[in-house]
């Protein structure tokens, strides 16, 4: 199978979702039946390109206790993986509703120590892919010890094959990573004011900001998520924001992840940037508005997206699924 998008999960996780009357410390919290996904920023992206019927492959860690439950669910969703073993424990999460207020708690373990060998056997896979994917998406929280040599290697390769690199990672880990030739990253507000080192004030300061980066030749386009303000877009063009469509929020969970996976496959399917931000903003905001990591359905994400995009608009010549 020819896959136009690769993802890599490096962290990947057994979560577990479920909801309680009331949190409160030291007592027991009786807890409602549990539902399990298999997360992870990559595994999210992979299922939604796939969902909009994109060609994705999607490199995935496992192992462990959890491993076999862990893949039996990915296997289910019908979303092309590539697995590789690892010694260590694939970790669970575990995100708790409380029924009272409607807050969401969110417990995230660290997960394991990979090691150099198992590092490098995820770098090859992802190279092994042929023809070369046209994009290579790596999404999620590392494992302790990834250090920036693996995204160094994969972005030197990327540039040798003419693959467009996404970066979805936390602050810290895109700070460090050395890499000046991504295509995009998406950073959220507090992780863009760690990568340019202040507090930014009003949104002046804010597009000042996310175009820095790109003149300063960190990444060809920065896409920052904003909640329920939206998103802003900066390129060497300047910067653009988007704002969020009105829905009703459910859970938090893979909103993130959906804006990533939507934006690849827009462009994927030839979309300008600009328009393909839209689509991941109208991604984002249709997964707010379902339960857990549910995958909100298409049909949705370009109902939402019919009020963002302007009047030329290369998706709306686009057949998807369900649609």
């Amino acid at each position: 199978m020819m896959a136009k998008v690769v993802t890599l999960t490096l962290n990947p996780a057994l979560d577990v979702s479920t909801s309680t009357p009331e949190v409160r410390p030291t007592d027991k919290l009786r807890c409602a039946e549990p539902a399990y996904y298999a997360g992870g920023g990559g595994i999210n992206v992979a299922n939604l390109i796939h969902a909009l019927g994109g060609n994705v492959l999607a490199v995935v860690t496992a192992g462990g206790p959890f491993r076999a439950r862990f893949e039996d669910l990915l296997l289910r969703t019908g979303t092309p993986f590539a697995f590789i073993p690892i010694a260590g424990d694939t970790r669970a999460n575990l995100t708790v509703t409380e029924a009272r207020s409607g807050a969401e708690y969110r417990f995230v373990m660290p997960g394991p120590v990979l090691s150099a060998t198992e590092q490098q056997s995820c770098v090859d896979r992802v190279m092994a892919v042929r023809p070369p994917p046209e994009f290579v998406v790596i999404s999620g929280s590392p494992p302790p010890g990834v250090g920036p040599e693996l995204i160094q290697q994969l972005s030197d390769w990327c540039d040798k094959v003419a693959a467009r690199l996404i970066l979805d990672l936390p602050g810290e880990h895109l700070r460090t990573s050395g890499t000046r030739r991504a295509y995009m990253i998406k950073p959220n507000l507090r992780e863009l004011e760690l990568l340019v080192g202040r507090k930014l004030i009003g949104e002046e300061e804010e597009a000042a900001a996310a175009v820095g980066l790109v003149e300063a030749g960190f990444a060809d386009a920065v896409l920052v998520s904003l909640g329920p303000r939206g998103a802003l877009l900066a390129t060497e063009g300047g910067a653009e924001r988007i704002a969020a469509p009105a829905v009703e929020v459910r859970s938090a969970v893979g909103a993130g992840d959906a804006m990533v996976a939507a934006v690849t496959w827009a462009l994927s399917q030839g979309c300008p940037v600009a328009e393909a931000a839209r689509f991941g903003v109208a991604a984002g905001s249709a997964t707010l508005s379902t339960d857990g990591t549910q995958i909100a359905p298409p049909e949705m994400i370009f109902g939402l997206f019919e009020a963002l995009r302007p009047a030329r608009s290369v998706l709306a010549t686009k057949s998807h699924r369900g649609r």
